[in-house]
């Protein structure tokens, strides 16, 4: 093709005889034709020149690399189609590169190449798409690495890549385009790293700081706050050093809950208290008998003679009544499981009767409750 380097033909048919194609006259006329692709009309920046850009980058990459044949012919399909030929709208990306990847494959097949190194010229050429190879794919990284090698490129010579960028994306809306590509460039501005292979990785600080010199214009064509704004400007900080660095607590309450559970003690077991338990006081029916008929007889007297003294007398049975259940009681409690003394004669006094005579439990605290003597 007129104005193409002789070696560029060389080279490409050098490569496909790699992928077991032998007729160079074959060969030479697909070379005619992607050059052809290559120099289409609306082309500013994926043009020839950035094809020839990226095979001598490859070649500089080629001790690295398993299969240079294979790199080389990706290079020459990966942006002989375009994203107006197929009119996307929500990339700027000038080449299609699912579109070629699958133009790469038909020719390579109808041209006669082994089909196995055919699909692995796909799988290069859909990887630029996201930009991000497999880290364990050298020849993915270094193809990678090859093909966005211009971010690293001088201010002046980036500045001129951009605005031929943008003269082939003239038929989108300027802001829209701002949008996109303002999008792209902080995805790549998130990562740890944007270019993968060892020699790529020369190109890593002037590359990011072309994309945030283009990322701050870009900005300043979008008015106001864009809706989705990106935050991935530089890379992500290494989570232990802000630990390190920032030593401060912030504590934010939302709502406290009702809480449905008990407080835990944070006493050890052996030191927790023990809730006090009151004894409950068990009166055998032979004795309420007798406080039944010693009831029944100064009642007969208080009606008799409703005076002071009989009023008087009530509480005496209630003093009485409450000595005995404070003797049972003091009864309980000495009989406890460590009690060291006993009161024998108080045992005597309370001999145990059947468990059928123990009618009710009884607990009394005042002696003014009128009502419940009058039950009695």
């Amino acid at each position: 093709m007129p104005g193409a380097p002789s070696w560029l033909q060389t080279g490409f048919v050098k490569a496909m005889r790699e992928l077991g194609i032998t007729d160079d006259a074959l060969l030479r006329k697909e070379a005619a034709r992607l050059l052809e692709m290559w120099q289409s009309a609306g082309r500013k920046f994926h043009t020839t020149s950035h094809l020839i850009r990226l095979l001598t980058c490859l070649d500089h990459f080629t001790n690295t690399s398993q299969q240079p044949a294979i790199l080389t012919v990706s290079a020459w399909y990966h942006g002989v189609i375009t994203q107006s030929q197929t009119r996307a709208k929500n990339t700027t990306n000038y080449e299609n590169y699912p579109a070629s990847a699958d133009f790469a494959l038909d020719r390579l097949l109808q041209l006669g190449a082994q089909k196995e190194k055919a699909i692995r010229v796909g799988e290069l050429i859909l990887m630029l798409e996201g930009r991000q190879p497999p880290t364990g794919d050298l020849d993915a990284c270094v193809f990678v690495d090859a093909a966005i090698s211009y971010l690293g490129a001088s201010p002046q010579d980036y500045r001129s890549y951009c605005q031929l960028m943008r003269a082939e994306m003239d038929t989108m809306d300027q802001l829209r385009y701002a949008r996109l590509r303002r999008s792209l460039i902080s995805k790549l501005l998130a990562r740890d790293t944007i270019f993968h292979s060892p020699l790529g990785s020369g190109n890593e600080g002037a590359a990011r700081q072309n994309l945030e010199g283009e990322y701050a214009k870009l900005s300043a064509l979008i008015p106001g706050e864009p809706v989705g704004k990106e935050k991935a400007v530089s890379r992500p900080k290494n989570k232990e050093k802000i630990s390190a660095a920032d030593t401060s607590e912030i504590v934010v309450i939302k709502g406290a809950a009702n809480r449905t559970g008990m407080r835990q003690s944070i006493l050890p077991p052996e030191d927790k208290i023990a809730s006090p338990k009151i004894p409950v006081v068990k009166v055998s029916a032979t004795e309420r008998k007798a406080l039944e008929e010693h009831a029944a007889q100064l009642q007969a007297e208080n009606a008799a003679n409703a005076t002071e003294n009989g009023l008087s007398s009530m509480e005496n049975v209630a003093d009485q009544f409450s000595t005995l259940t404070m003797r049972k009681i003091n009864l309980a409690k000495s009989t406890r499981p460590g009690a060291q003394n006993i009161d024998e004669s108080e045992e005597e006094a309370s001999p145990s009767q059947p468990q059928e005579e123990e009618i009710e439990e009884t607990m009394y605290s005042s002696a003014d409750d009128e009502d419940s003597f009058e039950e009695i």
